[in-house]
């Protein structure tokens, strides 16, 4: 797969173990680095219109049960969700 994405194409369709979040408005660039290296994540697609990205832990030290909850449980992060594949 391309390492990029138009415009003009559809969203990705998040794999298994994705987590859609939102962070909020203030939170710094470095604080949500650092928050998502901290957790074994990276941004797969997003912002999208209400401001959300999907993240998905990175190899397989992370876990996305375990990293939902260390988000949920942070200040800066105003929505923290698995994200659901079924149709």
């Amino acid at each position: 797969a391309p390492h990029y994405r138009t415009l003009s194409q559809p969203a990705l369709v998040e794999p298994a173990g994705a987590l859609r979040v939102v962070p909020a408005a203030g939170m710094k660039l470095a604080d949500w680095n650092k928050l998502l290296h901290d957790l074994g994540l990276r941004v797969i697609d997003g912002p999208n219109d209400a401001g959300a990205y999907a993240v998905v832990p990175v190899g397989s030290a992370a876990s996305s049960a375990s990293a939902l909850r260390r988000l949920r449980a942070d200040r800066d992060i105003r929505l923290a969700e698995p994200v659901d594949n079924t149709p």
